[in-house]
């Protein structure tokens, strides 16, 4: 399946496959909200941020899981969606967060 995602400005929306974060071109590069392309903006904005480095050589998933806040809420949402009859939140393979990205 595809998503489509557009920033002010764009002539052109951008069309992406929602399986592995490519764009549908025929360069396949990786689009902008794609979790690889999220990762490395979110660790160039806390290095600035923070002054820090804390998570140079971490796996996504590392990162994520070193958010206690996230996890915490995370949690939360996850146990209301059971208790009101939503069914269980869809776990993805752990393989998939398993990337590192270079900033």
């Amino acid at each position: 399946s595809s998503g489509i995602n557009a920033e002010y400005g764009d002539t052109v929306p951008e069309a992406t496959r929602t399986v592995d974060g490519k764009i549908n071109d025929n360069n396949a590069s990786q689009s902008r909200i794609c979790k690889n392309s999220l990762f490395k903006l979110f660790l160039t904005e806390y290095k600035k941020l923070k002054e820090s480095d804390e998570f140079d050589g971490k796996t996504y998933c590392e990162a994520k899981n070193a958010a206690k806040e996230y996890t915490a809420a995370k949690m939360l949402i996850m146990d209301q969606f059971k208790k009101l009859g939503y069914g269980c939140w869809v776990k993805k393979p752990v393989e998939q967060n398993m990337f590192t990205v270079n900033t």
